[in-house]
């Protein structure tokens, strides 16, 4: 079975219902029968009149137009790919790159926009066709093949939170089987309403809400991204008004209803027709629920609507959804595993499966085949003779529940203990008033023993003050107390400048990339702020030149400064200083030691150092070697 086939079989008692209502722009309908007739008319045109077999990108702003495209690709055999549409330089040296990959020669767009699509991507060496999708349609009678069940329905290209765009194969028989996971998980029949601003080209929005919508008959209301993002009360007022009963989305959509909307236009809404608000696509946050569900009480908001979920697009969409639990030593679950999707848990370091805990491996029917023109097999594990797909994300199984820890490429190792970033992101958001959830990447600098790296989103009142400091002093005191350590270093970008997937995802390792590779566009880098080798050096040479106390401590002050990088007016007076106040770790003291030994070729015990804690002892323990190595003794090496 499939969609189309479905659609087809059920239109009979559909025709006259509204398939879509569509809110971006002017208010239109279209019902089933209507979509139908439009779905034909353009898989007669795509089979007689585009060129070749290939899969066709699909480049629409709106979400009707785009669904009828879809499915007229279908009918008429032809692999889609779903994208979002272009509107800078940069999106559509993207659009290229995954031309290529897919070695698509055919683009189909909405009406008016195939010229400027085409003098673009012809500037990138495209030597296909770019036509209207509108343009194509027929009355004449061709062959439609449709598509076998294991033929791939689309391309779900995706650039992920830690890699380059890939092409997710999605076949007629994994969209199927996912349809019916979100149906049993999500209770929904053909009498929900399905509110949805999510972008169409990403899987929950296209799987998890559009086609959604036709599997079950239901009717679909659908809302611009951007027009929500604005004013989230344009979602919340669309719930009201078409009566609303399945709608979400990623965490922070949640967080932004509860700061974008005031009270007294909460009071004002009626939700009580929202059964089903789920949240998933990125790390769910029980104080969001929480915050959430008071902040619209008064709205009739029920908080046992709020439903969490977790999926991927290498399984078509879902894996595991529903109402919450929450663990406290684990955090707050994505739902119950989807009946017939098999979890295990693998630990690739001893190639060897766990029963409840380690990396998430999936296996059910809407598993997909792999990435369109890659190798997949070292994305697969095998136990037991089940095939396994390794989702590179870490988890735990308490009971029906899935736990979802943190993901396999982006975990920060410091000191021997493991973190995962959105949890150090979102406190230094609830910690520093300037930097925002979604606003900040959390990762970490090999080169520089795994010392962490903080590079934030700054609003634009900062940027106007260039008041950087106190908010880098901020940080810093934040990750002394957390994790015994400060930054590496911390760097400011513009307001929506750090990288991000089609979905909003950080990508946080393009992130340690860019800066790696210098390629970050920051307006403030507090590592570059701050005195290093030079003035090290220039107290050095006073040192040994003249070795008094008070060139000691100037070169003491300026190592100090460099190795936790402060800038030295952020450290106090040279008696008042304490190390592990500011933040000094065992490997930081031993390296501060290594590096005090070399310059001043000593062998002073780092030892010292940790057990007493200031720079006096150590500025008065040296300054005794000093004078031991200066005078006459047995020629044996004398250790402090």
């Amino acid at each position: 079975m499939s969609l189309l086939h479905k659609l087809s079989k059920d239109l009979d008692g559909l025709a006259e219902s509204n398939a879509f209502i569509s809110l971006e722009g002017e208010e239109h309908a279209i019902t089933y029968g209507e979509l139908w007739d439009q779905v034909n008319l353009q898989a007669r045109g795509i089979a007689s009149a585009l060129a070749g077999d290939g899969p066709v990108l699909l480049l629409f702003d709106r979400s009707v137009g785009f669904v009828i495209t879809f499915l007229a690709c279908q009918m008429a055999g032809r692999t889609s790919i779903p994208m979002f549409f272009p509107r800078t330089a940069r999106h559509f040296e993207r659009l290229y790159a995954i031309l290529e990959d897919a070695g698509a020669t055919s683009v189909l767009c909405e009406e008016g926009h195939a010229d400027r699509i085409y003098s673009k991507l012809i500037n990138h060496g495209f030597a296909g066709q770019v036509v209207a999708a509108t343009d194509l349609a027929t009355q004449t009678e061709v062959s439609l093949p449709g598509m076998a069940p294991n033929a791939t329905a689309f391309l779900q290209y995706t650039s992920g939170s830690t890699g380059k765009p890939k092409g997710v194969k999605v076949s007629q028989e994994n969209l199927w089987h996912n349809q019916t996971l979100l149906q049993q998980t999500f209770a929904t029949t053909s009498d929900s309403v399905i509110v949805t601003w999510l972008p169409f080209y990403h899987d929950m929005g296209l799987i998890g809400n559009l086609m959604h919508s036709l599997y079950l008959g239901a009717t679909c209301v659908v809302l611009s991204p951007a027009e929500v993002i604005q004013k989230p009360l344009r979602w919340l007022e669309a719930i009201e008004k078409y009566g609303g009963t399945h709608s979400g989305g990623p965490n922070f959509i949640y967080d932004h209803c509860v700061k974008a909307i005031p009270v007294d236009a909460a009071s004002g809404l009626d939700l009580r027709t929202w059964q089903v608000a789920y949240n998933g696509s990125e790390p769910v946050q029980a104080a969001t629920l929480q915050a959430f569900a008071s902040h619209f009480a008064s709205a009739g908001f029920r908080p046992e609507a709020l439903h969490t979920c977790y999926g991927l697009a290498e399984h078509t969409l879902i894996v595991s959804g529903g109402k919450p639990t929450h663990d406290v030593a684990i955090g707050i679950s994505s739902g119950a595993i989807c009946p017939g999707v098999s979890v295990a848990f693998y630990e690739a370091a001893t190639q060897t499966f766990h029963k409840k805990m380690g990396e998430i491996c999936l296996a059910s029917p809407s598993v997909t085949e792999g990435y369109w023109g890659q190798n997949a097999e070292e994305d697969f594990v095998t136990q037991d003779g089940v095939r396994y797909l390794r989702t590179g994300d870490l988890g735990q199984q308490v009971g029906d529940q899935l736990y979802i820890t943190g993901r396999l490429k982006e975990m920060v190792i410091i000191q021997g203990k493991n973190f995962y970033p959105y949890d150090l992101e979102r406190a230094l958001a609830d910690q520093v008033d300037e930097i925002s959830l979604n606003g900040v990447v959390f990762t970490y600098v090999e080169d520089a023993g795994e010392q962490p790296l903080v590079v934030a989103e700054i609003s634009r009142q900062v940027l106007a003050s260039e008041a950087y400091l106190p908010i880098v002093q901020q940080i810093e005191a934040y990750l002394v107390a957390e994790l015994g350590l400060p930054p590496y270093d911390v760097l400011f970008v513009k307001p929506r400048h750090l990288p991000r997937t089609s979905s909003g995802k950080l990508q946080r390792v393009k992130v340690r990339q860019g800066y790696l590779e210098g390629t970050l566009d920051f307006v403030y880098q507090h590592r570059d702020s701050i005195s290093g080798e030079t003035t090290i050096a220039h107290h050095l040479t006073a040192f040994l030149d003249d070795p008094q106390a008070e060139h000691l401590e100037a070169y003491l002050l300026a190592l100090l400064a460099d190795t936790l990088r402060l800038k030295r007016d952020e450290l106090d007076a040279f008696g008042d200083i304490n190390l592990y106040e500011l933040g000094i770790s065992s490997l930081t003291g031993v390296a501060l030691v290594n590096r005090i030994n070399q310059d001043l070729e000593l062998n002073l015990e780092a030892t010292h150092l940790l057990e007493t804690g200031t720079l006096p002892a150590v500025r008065d323990r040296i300054l005794t070697l000093q004078w031991l190595n200066a005078s006459t003794n047995d020629g044996e090496e004398i250790v402090l």
